[in-house]
């Protein structure tokens, strides 16, 4: 068995400031071997893709400015040239396998998060943004703008569940989710986010978990095309990465069935099932259960990357909404704990 993120040394937080160009270059100069890596010339895609980037260019400059100046500042940062960047950014193509479970009952109100996917030590950061009297703390990739996985603002928490399925299309309103994430990474309240939910439309779908201090709820989202579902939650609600509101039973993504990895409906039911043995919740419970390890990946919610699959958990972040404690539990060998308070 190999554990693919044992390396991970970079728990300290990268502060990035200034205008969204001058934070897109901080985190493009940061992780430029990835973003180097990762690039795909724009005059090496199909006619079609060539097509579609250029699409996504004039939206991108007509409605959203601030995000193209954002992927600019990355690309430049890194030393790439902006048109393959942004090529790389319009393909949501990849597999995610984050699993979240919100709880909300007797009083208790936790959100906890696996963040897994294809990681290693040059394409992940912890990043603490500071801008027009504003700032977040988040999990960042080389691939995609902020607020595609775990983002803390003082006013609300969210966590993200990627949903990917092959009838997704780029056009004059529809953003692809690695710039659609940085629309909700920009809001600085939870009213801001529903109205992006309800107002932007998405290439794919995405399920987002959240709470929000200034009311003390929580709420599960789910954004499909131009679709959207918003629900408080009360009680449990387990989430890896297919739609779960009847409205969209239709969006099927498109790795279920594929039993080979840790398939989404088997991760789901894994931890709905964990969840059921327990009579209370607390971090160290909901911990347990997100690195709950079977004989292999294929029966686990946590995952080690087992089989050669690079897919692995990056960390287990727990919110403990009571006693307002928000902590990543990394899994490295040091187990480092990363505080996402903004103190």
């Amino acid at each position: 068995m190999r554990d693919y993120n044992l390396k991970f040394r970079k728990t300290e937080f990268l502060i990035v400031e200034g205008s969204e160009y001058a934070r897109g270059f901080i985190v493009g100069k940061e992780m430029k071997k990835a973003i180097k890596k990762l690039i795909i010339s724009f005059d090496r895609l199909t006619d079609k893709k060539q097509k579609i980037v250029k699409k996504l260019d004039k939206l991108l400059e007509k409605d959203y400015l601030p995000l193209k100046q954002e992927i600019q500042g990355r690309a430049d940062g890194a030393g790439v040239n902006y048109i393959d960047l942004l090529s790389n950014f319009a393909t949501d193509s990849f597999k995610e396998h984050c699993t979240s479970i919100m709880i909300s009952k007797n009083g208790e109100k936790f959100l906890a998060h696996n963040e897994d996917g294809e990681i290693c030590e040059d394409n992940i950061r912890f990043v603490w943004a500071k801008y027009n009297d504003s700032e977040f703390k988040e999990i960042c990739y080389a691939d995609g703008l902020s607020g595609g996985s775990i983002l803390v603002r003082k006013n609300f928490i969210f966590s993200i569940n990627y949903i990917w399925f092959k009838d997704n299309e780029i056009n004059d309103k529809y953003l692809p989710y690695r710039i659609y994430s940085g629309l909700l990474a920009n809001c600085t309240n939870a009213k801001e986010l529903f109205e992006v939910v309800k107002s932007h439309h998405i290439s794919t779908a995405i399920g987002i978990n959240l709470y929000d201090y200034e009311t003390n709820k929580m709420f599960y989202i789910e954004k499909v095309l131009n679709k959207y579902l918003i629900k408080e939650v009360d009680g449990v609600n387990v989430h890896t990465n297919h739609l779960l509101q009847k409205d969209f039973k239709q969006y099927v993504p498109s790795f279920e069935g594929d039993f080979k990895y840790s398939n989404t409906y088997m991760r789901q039911l894994i931890a709905e099932e964990l969840i059921k043995k327990e009579m209370f919740f607390n971090a160290q419970v909901l911990k347990n259960i997100l690195m709950y390890y079977g004989t292999c990946d294929y029966n686990s919610v946590f995952s080690k990357g087992n089989f050669g699959y690079p897919a692995l958990t990056f960390c287990t972040f727990i919110f403990d909404a009571k006693n307002d404690k928000l902590v990543a539990h990394v899994h490295n060998k040091n187990l480092d704990i990363v505080d996402f308070s903004l103190k």
